[in-house]
């Protein structure tokens, strides 16, 4: 039988590679002597996890794997069952699927061995799997057996506390690791000391008013400790405030109040004087005053505080909406004066006590009718005034409709007087009083039949 060894050295690296112990991150803090399936690959075919222990309160890959598989997949070897073939008696050729030994169809009957001997197989084995399994042949056939040419030791990459003496004051031993199947010394040390007993240097504990300084360190049991002693020189807290010494306000009444600053102290412009003015200023305040609350009372500055005086700016004479009847003349003729009313502070007039309606001695058209049919207008002048009628424009000389016997003679013989009618205002004749039928002498041949 033939076997690709090409193929056979790549495997067994990628189930070395696969199998090597590697720490796990910290995944949380875990108790001493604890298990657990860790995520860290292994097996022949990386079916199965590394367990991982817990150590020093952190979780660490072991050697132990999970996996199952007893060889690697697609990899033939010579099986144990017999079989013949054209009469030939030979072992079945086995075939790695899913990590097991399975027989195949084909019937090895070449190659038998003798009695006694030993040979390297194709399966890895040893801590490093730096060695092969033996098979030995029995009845001409060869057997796997236990037997491992690897000669390794410890696993490569694991660790172990050695016995060589380290550290600053000797309190631990050299860790060794696992190389090539054997352990050697590395340059880590158990020792946990980080300085040298009663050593003294500055340490990183802040100290001071302003953590401006450290703790100085003394070194105990190979450990940095703090002391009481700090280098920082501060006098004050940054930040905090005091009240100073110089004088300030507007009367000098208070003091500056002073900042720390940078571990001293400062004067700031905030003074410790509650005085809001100069003894003697003077200011316009904010109570209302005046007749229209259009002012404020001014005020003074006395021992550092505004206090209100009787004075006002506001400048109004009077108090918006009173009356008054002022001395200024109003009136047709002067016979009245102004009543005034306030606004805005100030007397505005109004209406005129005077009654008058007209200027003494103008004249007018009236809108009076008269006349004997109310066909005129009185003319009026003024007087005292007051409107008073004189003359009529109207012309008629007599009431529409009346009747009277006028002095003008009618009839033949003048005998009568005609009666009159008033029309539009003017005598009209009608009728005449008169009753001659003649004129006296004056002749006619009448109607009147005479004669025998």
């Amino acid at each position: 039988m033939r076997i690709n060894i090409s193929i056979i050295l790549l495997a067994l690296i990628s189930v070395f590679n696969s199998c090597s112990p590697e720490v796990s991150q910290n995944t949380g803090e875990c108790n001493y002597g604890e298990t657990r399936e860790g995520t860290t690959q292994c097996g022949y075919n990386n079916e199965g996890v590394l367990i991982q222990i817990c150590e020093d309160n952190y979780w660490t890959d072991g050697t132990q794997c999970t996996g199952t598989d007893i060889c690697i997949n697609d990899l033939t070897r010579e099986g144990t069952d017999t079989c013949v073939d054209n009469n030939v008696e030979g072992v079945f050729q086995q075939k790695c699927v899913e990590g097991q030994w399975e027989n195949t169809e084909y019937c090895i009957t070449e190659g038998l061995c003798n009695e006694g001997a030993t040979r390297e197989t194709n399966l890895a084995c040893g801590i490093n799997l730096e060695g092969f399994y033996l098979q030995e042949c029995s009845d001409g056939i060869w057997l796997d057996t236990n037997d491992c040419t690897g000669t390794d030791i410890c696993m490569n990459g694991t660790t172990k506390d050695g016995t060589s003496i380290c550290g600053l004051n000797d309190e631990g031993v050299f860790v060794q690791e696992c190389v090539n199947g054997q352990w050697q010394d590395s340059t880590e040390c158990t020792g946990d000391d980080i300085c040298i007993n009663d050593s003294l240097k500055d340490g990183t504990t802040v100290c001071g008013y302003n953590y401006e300084g450290v703790l100085q360190q003394k070194c105990i049991d190979g450990q940095w400790h703090d002391t009481n002693t700090c280098n920082g020189d501060a006098i004050c807290i940054n930040g905090t405030l005091s009240n100073g010494s110089t004088v300030c306000g507007e009367n000098n009444e208070g003091v500056f109040v002073q900042l720390c600053v940078d571990g001293n102290w400062e004067d700031t412009e905030d003074c410790t004087g509650t005085d809001e003015c100069h003894n003697g200023d003077t200011q316009t305040g904010s109570t209302v005053c005046g007749e229209n609350n259009e002012g404020y009372l001014v005020q003074l500055c006395v021992n550092g505080s505004w206090q209100n005086t009787l004075d006002c700016t506001g400048t109004d004479e009077c108090h918006n909406g009173d009356t008054q009847l002022s001395s200024i003349i109003c009136g047709e003729n002067n016979e009245g004066v102004y009543n005034q009313l306030c606004v805005s502070g100030h007397w505005t007039n109004t209406t005129c006590t005077g009654t008058d309606v007209c200027h003494n001695g103008d004249t007018q058209l009236s809108s009076i009718q008269c006349g004997e049919n109310n066909e005129g207008y009185y003319n009026q002048l003024c007087q005292l005034g007051a409107w008073v009628n004189t003359t009529c424009t109207g012309t008629d000389v007599c009431h529409n409709g009346d009747t009277q016997l006028s002095s003008i003679q009618c009839g033949e013989n003048n005998e009568g007087y005609y009666n009159q009618l008033c029309q539009s205002g003017a005598w009209v004749n009608t009728t005449c009083t008169g009753t001659d039928v003649c004129h006296n002498g004056d002749t006619q041949l009448s109607s009147i039949q005479c004669g025998e």
